[in-house]
């Protein structure tokens, strides 16, 4: 690519980002707007056999870095699990067979496949299987409830005096 036309386009997507008020003053705020992070190493030709040695190990360095950061995130159940890896690489590249000048938005992928809940009772729903999981009371509702009987009536509480849903009480 010409150095001139690449120049061009660099400017085109900062003042993308900058007319939705970022501010772009370098290559890797630049980036930052695609990536997490992003890194750089320059591999030279098979004649230096040293630096290419180095050069290797930086890279094998940088990778085991960025496995040992996954990980972390696989402890805060940031990871999709395989189903789900699947579905989202499947979504990711039905979207680049579309455009490739836009980057892949994986929460917009995320809300497509699982949307928030709409109603309250699809919200306790899903918090009582959370809650169920966690705890690990498969099919011990009594035990599960005993837990959780708090949280949902004053959920239920707070829900109906948002709504004004005020009654009389016996």
């Amino acid at each position: 690519m010409n150095t001139r036309l690449a120049h061009r386009k660099v400017e085109l997507y900062v003042k993308k980002w900058q007319s939705k008020n970022m501010r772009i003053s370098d290559m890797d705020e630049l980036f930052r707007c695609y990536y997490s992070s992003v890194h750089v190493i320059r591999l030279p030709d098979k004649s230096r056999y040293q630096l290419l040695d180095q050069q290797r190990s930086e890279l094998y360095a940088i990778i085991e870095q960025c496995c040992a950061s996954s990980y972390k995130k696989k402890d805060t159940r940031m990871l999709p699990d395989v189903d789900e890896f699947g579905l989202y690489l499947s979504l990711a590249f039905e979207h680049f067979s579309h455009t490739l000048s836009e980057p892949f938005d994986y929460v917009q992928a995320s809300m497509k496949y699982q949307p928030p809940p709409i109603s309250m009772a699809d919200n306790l729903r899903v918090f009582v299987r959370l809650v169920d999981r966690h705890l690990g009371t498969p099919g011990d509702v009594e035990k599960l409830f005993t837990r959780i009987t708090g949280v949902v009536a004053s959920s239920l509480l707070l829900e109906s005096l948002r709504k004004r849903h005020f009654g009389t009480f016996p």
